[in-house]
């Protein structure tokens, strides 16, 4: 109660006092009572105009608490990650650096180590440290990937001193835990995108810039070594993620994630999935999880549990229509793409439904007629039998030939197009285009007169009385418009040539 009260003292002004903060952790440290400092400081972060106690006070305090924190003392950890998450970044930087520094120099200079030392664990913290960190960083002078860089290579040269000198194997799997938390921010799911699809890789490789990306690669696969001289194991992984809790789990799965030495078993998504769904739905190593997601679908195995596949394609929906990140976007309808094709056709179809007619994601539902075409065209080559090769792909086809909501064609053209109708349109046009262009023995039944008939009355008729009224009011106000409106004319036309050419067929 007394460091409480003080401590809110210590903040009763606009703001903190840093020398009182400094004298109070001092005396709480000396009488063991850290909890009660951690405790008090917390109080008054969480206040609902908080003060920040601990912004100005890292250069003094943080060695103190380093050393405390690898000694185990009560509060000390808790207090380090208090120190990372609200300090200045570029205090705590020079804070760390300072200690990364004092580290190298002991472990360098030092003939024998003291029995007490507990320079692993120091290390460790000190790693874990730069992973809280260095997300809050804000680039200025010095680009991102060069601070990252150079602070890997400052945590390298830490650890191969270190490492030379005392190989405990819990040391080792300590300073691979933390390093590769550090690590996976750097690295993402962009080496096993590029690793599959190059040519879809290079354009986002233009918007990035490796060189972090590689700094990082080289270290993880040091780690990796590091790791199987320990004898570690992707089936040691695979059970350390099934069976530990979400925190102790991270680094298997992040080695997991970025390991492409081993073959993956048939049941090594199955082990992992609980895990990778918390990843994929709370953003936490999503990067890693899409990564993992990737190599198990490229892996060569056929057999995907059928609860497994519908439970990871309800992930990859919401991370392809939600993440911030495009990359993620982009990587993430990559991977259910790649699920939908692996699964039975008979599950595909009913996924792809579900995204067609259900999905309460505007964007997924545009995304999903890219997605049908693919599958579908991939259906019409295999020789195996699929109901997306059959009359049962006409409801799908349907649902998209449709103009939703009803009324859109109603709405001047602006408002479609913010709303992106206009790609919808196009990309329905042109599905139906290249199904009448490939299916040539009509296995859908879409090149049937009924159907045509249907798909002319609902939606191309309606949608050529609306272009043309479109395109009268522009009165070339708009390039950008006139360009989407020449888009949706061009994907008509070439629909009436298909007609056009199998119109001779379908009379005979």
């Amino acid at each position: 109660m007394e460091i409480r009260r003080l401590m809110q003292d210590a903040c009763a002004g606009e703001e903190p006092d840093e020398a009182a903060v400094i004298a109070l952790y001092s005396s709480a440290a000396s009488e063991f009572a850290l909890d009660d400092f951690v405790a008090a400081t917390k109080e008054i972060l969480n206040l609902e105009a908080p003060k920040n106690p601990l912004e100005s006070v890292v250069m003094e305090i943080l060695g103190d608490v380093l050393e405390r924190a690898s000694n185990e003392d009560d509060g000390a950890e808790e207090l380090f990650s208090l120190l990372m998450n609200n300090g200045r970044p570029k205090e705590i930087i020079i804070a760390l650096d300072e200690a990364l520094g004092n580290l190298s120099h002991k472990t360098t200079s030092d003939s024998l180590q003291d029995e007490e030392d507990n320079d692993a664990t120091k290390l460790c913290l000190l790693v874990h440290g730069y992973s809280l960190v260095l997300p809050r960083m804000v680039p200025r002078r010095v680009k991102a990937e060069e601070t990252v860089d150079s602070t890997l290579t400052a945590i390298r040269t830490a650890a191969n001193v270190f490492f030379v000198r005392s190989a405990e194997p819990q040391e080792a799997e300590a300073y691979i835990s933390s390093t590769i938390q550090l690590l996976s921010n750097a690295m993402g799911c962009f080496e096993a995108f590029e690793q599959f699809y190059p040519r879809q890789a290079t354009p986002i490789s233009r918007r990035l810039d490796l060189s972090g990306v590689e700094s990082a690669r080289q270290v993880l696969q040091k780690a990796l070594l590091l790791s199987d001289s320990f004898g570690d194991s992707i089936q040691r992984r695979l059970t350390s993620v099934e069976s530990a809790s979400q925190e102790d789990a991270v680094p298997s799965f992040i080695l997991l994630a970025h390991d492409s030495r081993h073959i993956l078993s048939p049941e090594s998504l199955e082990k992992t999935m609980a895990a990778t769904l918390t990843c994929l739905i709370s953003g936490l190593l999503a990067d890693e999880a899409l990564a993992w997601v990737l190599r198990f679908l490229h892996s060569g195995s056929r057999t995907i549990a059928e609860d497994v596949a519908c439970s990871l394609s309800s992930a990859l929906v919401q991370v392809a229509s939600l993440s911030s990140d495009p990359v993620i976007r982009q990587v993430a309808f990559q991977c259910l793409t790649d699920l939908l094709l692996r699964t039975s056709p008979a599950l595909s179809r009913q996924l792809l439904e579900e995204l067609v007619v259900e999905c309460p994601f505007p964007q997924m539902r545009t995304a999903a007629v890219s997605l049908l075409r693919t599958l579908l065209l991939a259906a019409l080559e295999s020789e195996e039998s699929s109901p997306l090769a059959s009359p049962d792909c006409l409801p799908l086809m349907s649902a998209i030939l449709k103009h939703d909501p009803p009324d859109a064609l109603q709405q001047p053209f602006s408002v479609m197009s913010e709303a992106r109708g206009s790609v919808r349109l196009v990309d329905a046009l042109g599905l139906y285009y290249i199904v009448l262009i490939r299916d040539s023995e009509n296995r859908t039944g879409v090149r049937g007169p009924a159907y045509g008939d249907m798909v002319k009355e609902a939606f191309i008729d309606p949608l050529k009385s609306a272009l043309a009224r479109w395109e009268a009011e522009q009165n070339g106000e708009s390039n950008e418009l006139a360009l989407e409106l020449f888009s949706i004319r061009n994907a008509l036309e070439r629909v009436d040539s298909a007609l056009a050419k199998l119109r001779p067929q379908s009379s005979e």
